[in-house]
């Protein structure tokens, strides 16, 4: 399988929207530069260049850095934001200085001035940064936590992150599946003690009739059943095979139920024909009795 084509579409938004800030920042650069200083217009054009190019190839060089450091070192977020912040600051201090040679800038003490700015606005970007990052992987750790205990088997577990946030809705989608998943555990724990108490209904309905055939056989053999009555015993065997072979075909029937492959067919019975049929079977026992 392919899976190129979609990992480039998912990241298509992504540069779509860089491409976009990039523009953007093009733009408002090239407006303070005719605000403040008006300069000539192949100047403008000059330094629309100029932005376009740095800001180009920052965007793909930080990109490249960021993703290489992500592989082969396996950084995590707070350290890839602390980078990205470095690299920033390093981007804006290297722009001062090409700036700086082009003559935008009078004097050394204003680059100096400046470059060290620079230096210290990046450290503070860089740890407030850090900071923000550190906040949003203790928020994903929770649910990293959750879905642990999840995969664990403790479905109880819950992941509880306040706001508004992708984390958050992350979080409310992580505490609807253990939900849903709890839930499914209760319906199997259910069925389980279902099946459980059929197959003991089952068990002791198949234990009757073998037990009224056991009764009537034995009388049979031990000649204990008069002549007249051996016609009577006979049917009530048939009848009793008879019962038990519905209830293995009831059984069958269960299970295909329980396949969804069959399809019940209601049907009216004589209940005086089933009370009739239990007190003959039971008939023999009774007299054994």
């Amino acid at each position: 399988m392919d899976t190129t084509r979609p990992l480039l579409t998912k990241l298509a938004p992504t540069w779509l929207g860089a491409a976009a800030a990039l523009a953007l920042a093009i733009g408002c650069g090239v407006l303070l530069a005719q605000l403040l200083m008006s300069p000539p217009t192949g100047e403008l054009w000059e330094l629309a260049a100029y932005f376009t190019l740095v800001g180009a190839a920052t965007m793909a060089g930080g990109s490249l850095v960021l993703h290489s450091a992500d592989r082969l070192l396996g950084f995590s977020m707070q350290a890839k934001a602390f980078l990205g912040n470095v690299l920033a600051t390093g981007v804006a201090l290297l722009n001062v200085l090409i700036i700086a040679q082009l003559m935008f800038i009078s004097t050394d003490h204003d680059l100096r001035v400046l470059s060290a700015t620079l230096v210290y606005s990046g450290i503070v970007t860089g740890f407030f940064g850090l900071w923000v990052v550190r906040i949003a992987s203790a928020r994903l750790r929770v649910v990293t936590d959750a879905v642990r205990d999840l995969a664990a088997g403790d479905l109880m577990a819950r992941a509880n992150v306040a706001g508004r946030d992708e984390v958050a809705r992350l979080a409310g989608d992580v505490n609807a599946l253990a939900a849903r998943l709890r839930n499914a555990e209760q319906q199997r724990q259910a069925l389980d003690r279902e099946r459980r108490e059929l197959t003991i209904a089952v068990s002791h309905d198949l234990r009757t009739p073998l037990a009224s055939l056991r009764a009537m056989v034995e009388a049979l053999d031990d000649r204990l059943v008069e002549v007249h009555e051996v016609e009577r015993y006979y049917q009530t065997m048939r009848r009793e095979i008879d019962r038990l072979s519905r209830m293995i075909d009831d059984l069958f029937e269960l299970a295909q139920i329980d396949a969804g492959a069959l399809r019940l067919e209601r049907d009216e019975v004589s209940l005086a024909e089933i009370v009739a049929n239990v007190a003959d079977s039971l008939q023999a026992p009774a007299k054994q009795r």
